[in-house]
C-alpha cells in the first residue's frame, strides 16, 4: 500500500495561483451538459448559483472545492434520464492533461430539482490531489 502526500498549489506551480475548471457532462458520450437541452427549462443556468459564476475555483491548500445545486433534473434531459458526470482539471496550460491532476466523479442521476433549504441541497465536490512522483510507505511502528 502506498500513502501519497497531497499537493498543493505552490508544489504544483510557482507563483502558487491554480485554478481548477468544473464541467458538467454526460456520462453516456462526455458531451458538455447544455441549458437548451432539457424539457420544461426556460433558459438560464441548469445550476444554482450560475454554473459560469463558479465554474472555475482555486486550489487553496491544496484542496478543491465547487458548491452548486441543480435546477434541472435527468429525467428532463434529452434523452431522458440521461447520467452525468462531473469532471474537474486544472485550467492551466501543460497541466490540464496531467491524469493526476484531473478528477472525473462516477455517473450520476439527479433525481429531484433543488426545493430544500439551500444548506441542504449544496453539492460539493472536494478534490485531493495527490502530488505526482511522492509516495512513502506506511510506518511499521
Amino acid at each position: 500500500m502506498c500513502v501519497c502526500e497531497q499537493a498543493t498549489e505552490n508544489a504544483l506551480v510557482e507563483d502558487g495561483n491554480l485554478p481548477f475548471k468544473m464541467t458538467i457532462r454526460y456520462a453516456r458520450n462526455d458531451d458538455l451538459v447544455r441549458a437548451c437541452e432539457f424539457d420544461k427549462f426556460s433558459g438560464g443556468s441548469i445550476t444554482e448559483p450560475a454554473l459560469e459564476l463558479f465554474d472555475v475555483q482555486p486550489m487553496v491548500g491544496g484542496d478543491v472545492t465547487f458548491r452548486f445545486q441543480f435546477k434541472v433534473t435527468s429525467t428532463e434531459a434529452s434523452p431522458r434520464n440521461s447520467p452525468f458526470v462531473i469532471r474537474v482539471a486544472p485550467y492551466l496550460s501543460g497541466l490540464d492533461s496531467n491524469n493526476h491532476l484531473n478528477v472525473t466523479t462516477p455517473q450520476f442521476l439527479v433525481r429531484t430539482k433543488a426545493s430544500m433549504t439551500k444548506a441542504q441541497c449544496m453539492t460539493l465536490l472536494s478534490a485531493q490531489v495527490p502530488t505526482p512522483g511522492l509516495a512513502t510507505s506506511p510506518s511499521t511502528s
